[in-house]
């Protein structure tokens, strides 16, 4: 049977009410996560992803969000509930966690001693407000950032996509017209390279992609001097021939580089620059997968690693717009960011099962629905939210529940929610 099928059926028993639409399950949970997530250990019930939108412990208790601990009492809350998120990630999912500066060090050193340092995947940083929205503030610093921790339970197991992206082909836009025969030549590093001073070569502009010849322009400088293995032959190499050969000088070095040229041209800095320049030609790879799959090579993806600092200053404004708007009331609990939670969702496979512990508004399961439109997924939610709120009562019920409710019957989504209790366990289902 499928797992997600048993999952289903599972949560299904602690059902209270149910807006169907004859389509896949996800489920809303009415009360603290802590109990949610020990209910989950108890039916070994696990899953792929988990995401922390826990309180920042900002010392304000902001609309109907308990944001206000002594230390020791926000640690321990914090504790209890990584424990029990590594008992139901499963070994190849991760856990994500929002946070800002005042308790980032803290959940930081809980993290590490919960799921173990080496499986600290990532800290990513966000710009959660603009620079210019603070200026009014009495602040010394600005407080515009927010950060994301990323851990997996296991490293070695975990199961996290690559982001792809279609080759940048504005790049390529040069060719190296040669205008001299017999240059100096000599071996360097175990390749021949020939030596072309300023005026013995012209780099002119190309827009033919499917030349063979055609480069984009690379510095060698940062981290690529420790990491590329074109910058770090030019740093081994030539960078201390500047002076003997000249500013501009160019190098054909034979043997290096996989774009099927054979060679690849490295370039002294020009007078007053400092860094070397390279030239780099379309990899084969590319020109093979685009060859082998009938396609042009801007389509072609390829892996990258995923940004470690995101702008969402405006989309971060919308939010309360969106609530408000769907609603029909005026809201001020900011909620994070879709995009935020379709960053998370891309790093994960169509079939994931995903626990948000404090849903708020529910966002992740806003982001899930509409992945699942846009590819077919199969995701699940699971979403806990505690009933608390002093403004509109039961949070969870006039608040997540109506919105996720809307979000559904707005986009004819083919989803079902189910909204449910822990106390609720036998409860007859009712359809509403």
């Amino acid at each position: 049977m499928n797992k997600n099928k048993i999952l289903c059926d599972t949560l299904m028993k602690y059902s209270k009410e149910n807006i169907s639409t004859g389509g896949k399950g996800n489920f809303l949970f009415e009360g603290d996560n802590i109990e949610v997530m020990q209910m989950l250990i108890e039916n070994n019930i696990k899953v792929k992803v988990i995401y922390f939108d826990s309180p920042y412990n900002t010392g304000t208790n902001k609309y109907e969000y308990k944001d206000k601990f002594k230390e020791d009492e926000w640690e321990k809350f914090m504790e209890e509930r990584l424990i029990k998120a590594k008992d139901i990630l499963e070994d190849s999912g991760a856990i994500y966690l929002s946070i800002d500066s005042h308790e980032l060090s803290t959940l930081k050193n809980l993290c590490d001693t919960v799921f173990g340092k080496k499986n600290c995947m990532a800290l990513i940083n966000i710009y959660m407000r603009s620079y210019e929205k603070s200026l009014n503030e009495k602040a010394i610093f600005a407080n515009n950032m927010e950060y994301l921790l990323i851990y997996c339970k296991n490293r070695d197991k975990v199961e996290i996509k690559r982001l792809k992206k279609c080759i940048k082909l504005e790049n390529y836009k040069y060719k190296i017209r040669i205008n001299v025969e017999n240059p100096e030549t000599l071996n360097l590093g175990e390749h021949k390279i020939e030596i072309y001073k300023k005026g013995m070569y012209e780099k002119i502009a190309c827009n033919d992609i499917d030349d063979k010849e055609i480069l984009k322009e690379e510095y060698s400088s940062g981290k690529k001097l420790k990491n590329h293995w074109t910058s770090t032959y030019y740093k081994k190499h030539l960078q201390d021939r500047r002076k003997l050969d000249g500013d501009d000088t160019l190098y054909k070095i034979y043997d290096l580089g996989e774009d099927g040229l054979g060679y690849r041209y490295i370039k002294q800095p020009s007078k007053n620059y400092k860094n070397g320049i390279y030239y780099q030609g379309i990899p084969t790879k590319y020109r093979e997968e685009a060859e082998e799959k009938g396609i042009s090579l801007g389509n072609v993806e390829i892996e990258v690693p995923y940004e470690d600092t995101l702008d969402l200053s405006i989309e971060n404004e919308i939010g309360d717009k969106d609530l408000s708007t769907i609603l029909g009331k005026k809201y001020n609990i900011n909620p994070k960011p879709i995009e935020l939670m379709e960053y998370i969702l891309n790093m994960h496979d169509k079939e994931a099962v995903i626990l948000d512990a404090f849903a708020g508004s529910g966002r992740m399961g806003q982001a899930i629905l509409k992945k699942n439109s846009e590819d077919e997924g199969n995701r699940i939610f699971i979403l806990c939210q505690k009933v608390e709120g002093k403004e509109s009562g039961n949070i969870c019920k006039e608040i997540t529940y109506k919105y996720i409710n809307k979000i559904i019957e707005n986009n004819s989504y083919n989803e079902d929610l189910i909204y449910c209790s822990i106390d609720s366990e036998h409860n007859t289902n009712t359809d509403i």
